[in-house]
This record gives structure tokens, C-alpha cells and sequence, in this order.
């Protein structure tokens, strides 16, 4: 393909908060300065302001959760309307129900299609194989990778594996009154970042805190985010008198920040792609805690830069937490060989440079 004539359709669920909307933005940041064009379309949210000031262009669909016959039929019109108005030579969807509708799109009308596969699932096979096949795909991480050819039965030839990367922050530290708190009174700071939903699990976290060992230490946890599951989290709080342990900082856009003035990353999920958040952290050589799942184990390399522990097990999560407090030797090791791995594998400029090459050999 010549890049520099390439009109790309991104097509995604939505523009809200989450990692696949920032692999997004990363993607139209690193190519527009490329590309003829690039315009995206979902069904909206917080990032869509963020395309304005790139000068990138949004339209809003139907959310992909209306499965509805006729919603379908009405995506696929705006699809056309969006192809025919910015004479789209590229389909690139993200996410499993995106190349759904870019697959039966370019099937019709002969345009290419090719697809960034974020997540490890386990169900949906048909569709999924529907959706991925005799397309080009990118999975952001090995697990995805893994997933793809080893469940869903796509050829290992149509799967690019390109890690998911983060740019490094070299903004100086802006201080976090709350952290700045706990710290100023020899506490230990903990912090889990992500969306407050079911699948982050961030309700393990706070149960790790309510351990009898970790309450007798001045150890606190820093929430960021936000999320359907925020009133359910701050009950539990409450509910096991943890206010003046468990604090909610609500959704930042200054991760890298925070990631700089705590002692320890904790991440809970229960099902992952390549989490971002922990390649964050690795780039601010900070040491993980977190659960032992695909994806997460492509990024933390147990007793390399950070511990693994089972999913949904609080009490496994508090002991790692405690062991982690009381050896500050070991949290200086696990930093610097975190940063290690952070620039060998997830660099800004390695996913650039992956994600650039796989356009120009389209």
C-alpha cells in the first residue's frame, strides 16, 4: 500500500476511556502525519473530543450492543454513507463486533478490511472466526495472538503480532495530595487503575485491604477510574471501615504521574488483552502485583518484575502486597528490570514503527 495515499475508516465500539480507545488515538497520532485521511466512527464518548483537536473527524453509530436487524442494516448504511463521503480505501476495526461489520461490508463492496484484536476470549466462536477470517489481524500481545489461531482456528499466516506500547512520560511530578498524605507519614502507597467494572475485579483489591496483616500497617490503596461498579466499590468500603485506607481519585488522564509517586501497581482482571495500564507502569519502573491470566503474564514475568497471583483470591493478593511493603530491596529490583522489559518489548516508537510497517506491506 502507499501510505501516503491510504483514506483509513477506524471502526470501534466507542471513544470512551478504555485501552483500545488510547491504542486508537496512539494509531491516529502516529499515522496521520502519514496518511491522506483517517476518520473514525463509534458510538461516541469522552475521546471523541480528543479526535476534534487532532483535527480527525467522528461519526457516530449505532452501539454495537443493539443487535437488533434493523440497527444492523443502519450501521452498515452509515458505513457506506462515511466510505462514499471520505473515499475510504481501508477498513480497520477494533474489537470483535467492529470486524463483524467491517467483514460483511467489504465482502459487499469490495473494500479492504483488516482488524486489531484486543482481548483473550473463550465463547462466540463462530462469530469470531466470521469476523477474523481471510482478513489481515493484529493481535496486541502474544495471549491475543495465542488465542486467535490456537481457539478460533485462524491461519497463524493472517496473525501480526504487535505489542501494544505506551509513550514515556518525562513530565515532572505533579503531586497527588492524597498520596503526598500518606506518604508524608511513612505510608505505603498502592495503586490500581483501570474502569470500575466487573471484569477489573477491583472489589479483590479492596477485600486484600481489609486483611487483618495489612490493616495493622499504614498501607493505602489509590483507585483511578471510573465506572458502573463505582457505588458497589464504595460500599464495600464502608461496609468494612476502610475509608481512611481505600481512596477513590476518580478518572485521570495522568496515570504515568500517579504510577511515579506510589510504591506498587495492583491489577485484578479477570480477563485482559495486553493491559496497557501495566506497560505504564513498567515504563515508570514500577514493580506489579497482578493476576495471573493471559495477557497480563505476557507483560509481568513473575519473580522478574512483579508477583502473579491467582484470580478472585484477596487473601493471596494481601500476603503479596505485605511481601512486597517489607522488601524494599526486592521492589528496587523488580523496578529496574520492569524498565528493562518496558523498553526492550512496549515502547512507543517499537509499536510505531510495527504498525507503520504493516500498512506499507498491506
Amino acid at each position: 500500500m502507499n501510505v501516503s495515499e491510504a483514506r483509513i475508516l477506524f471502526i470501534t465500539r466507542q471513544m470512551d476511556r478504555g485501552g483500545t480507545e488510547k491504542v486508537i488515538l496512539s494509531l491516529c497520532e502516529i499515522l496521520k502525519p502519514l496518511v491522506h485521511n483517517i476518520v473514525v466512527c463509534s458510538s461516541g464518548g469522552a475521546q471523541t473530543k480528543i479526535l476534534s483537536d487532532m483535527g480527525i473527524t467522528h461519526y457516530t453509530i449505532p452501539d454495537f450492543s443493539d443487535k437488533k436487524f434493523g440497527t444492523v442494516l443502519k450501521t452498515l448504511r452509515i458505513i457506506h454513507r462515511i466510505v462514499r463521503r471520505e473515499h475510504i480505501s481501508v477498513i480497520h476495526a477494533h474489537a470483535r463486533m467492529a470486524a463483524v461489520y467491517a467483514h460483511i461490508y467489504g465482502k459487499f463492496f469490495h473494500i479492504p478490511v483488516i482488524a486489531t484484536a484486543h482481548n483473550v476470549f473463550g465463547d462466540k466462536k463462530r462469530l469470531t472466526y466470521f469476523a477474523y477470517h481471510n482478513i489481515r489481524v493484529v493481535a496486541c500481545g502474544k495471549s491475543v495472538l495465542d488465542n486467535l489461531v490456537d481457539f478460533y482456528g485462524l491461519e497463524k499466516t493472517r496473525v501480526y503480532l504487535i505489542n501494544n506500547g505506551v509513550k514515556e512520560s518525562i513530565n515532572d511530578i505533579t503531586p497527588v495530595s492524597e498520596i503526598q498524605r500518606c506518604k508524608e507519614t511513612g505510608g505505603f502507597a498502592i495503586a490500581i487503575c483501570g474502569r470500575l467494572c466487573k471484569e477489573k475485579a477491583v472489589d479483590v483489591a479492596i477485600k486484600a485491604m481489609s486483611d487483618a496483616k495489612v490493616r495493622t500497617k499504614n498501607i493505602q490503596l489509590f483507585i483511578v477510574g471510573e465506572g458502573e461498579e463505582r457505588t458497589y466499590l464504595q460500599d464495600i468500603v464502608q461496609s468494612k471501615g476502610l475509608c481512611e485506607k481505600v481512596h477513590f481519585l476518580g478518572y485521570r488522564t495522568d496515570v504515568p504521574n500517579i504510577m511515579k509517586q506510589v510504591d506498587l501497581c495492583v491489577q485484578t482482571s479477570v480477563i485482559e488483552g495486553l493491559p496497557l495500564v501495566l506497560i505504564e507502569a513498567q515504563a515508570t519502573a514500577l514493580p506489579v502485583v497482578a493476576t495471573a491470566i493471559p495477557g497480563t503474564t505476557d507483560v509481568i514475568v513473575d519473580g522478574f518484575n512483579g508477583k502473579l497471583v491467582p484470580v478472585n483470591d484477596e487473601k493471596k493478593l494481601a500476603e503479596t502486597i505485605l511481601f512486597f511493603e517489607e522488601n524494599l530491596d526486592i521492589r528496587k529490583e523488580y523496578a529496574e528490570n520492569a524498565r528493562e522489559q518496558y523498553v526492550k518489548h512496549f515502547s512507543h516508537q517499537m509499536f510505531a514503527k510495527k504498525y507503520i510497517q504493516f500498512y506499507e506491506e498491506l
